[in-house]
């Protein structure tokens, strides 16, 4: 299982599992709920890169480590100019 299906898998039991809970308050919270998911989304954009070749979410921290390599297919992603002086440094 990618981090990619875990993450979907994920989705869809919280959103059972508050559709459950929630009953006739669904469309009062509805707005609340689109701007919560925008939020999340931003945080996972900052902690998580997709590669362009295989399309797998890959984990910043490790892919710093690995010199922005893509861990699945052996990628070579782009960097910016700050990361590679820091390689060179």
């Amino acid at each position: 299982m990618s981090i990619r299906e875990w993450f979907e898998d994920r989705r869809k039991i919280t959103g059972l599992l508050k559709d459950s809970v929630e009953g006739d308050s669904k469309d009062v919270n509805e707005t609340d709920n689109k701007n919560k998911k925008n939020i999340d989304y931003v945080k996972i954009n900052r902690l998580w890169v997709q590669c362009d070749n295989c399309e797998s979410l890959l984990y910043i921290r490790f892919l710093r480590e690995n010199k922005s390599v893509c861990e699945e297919c052996g990628y070579y992603l782009q960097m910016n100019s700050s990361d590679r002086i820091e390689l060179l440094i």
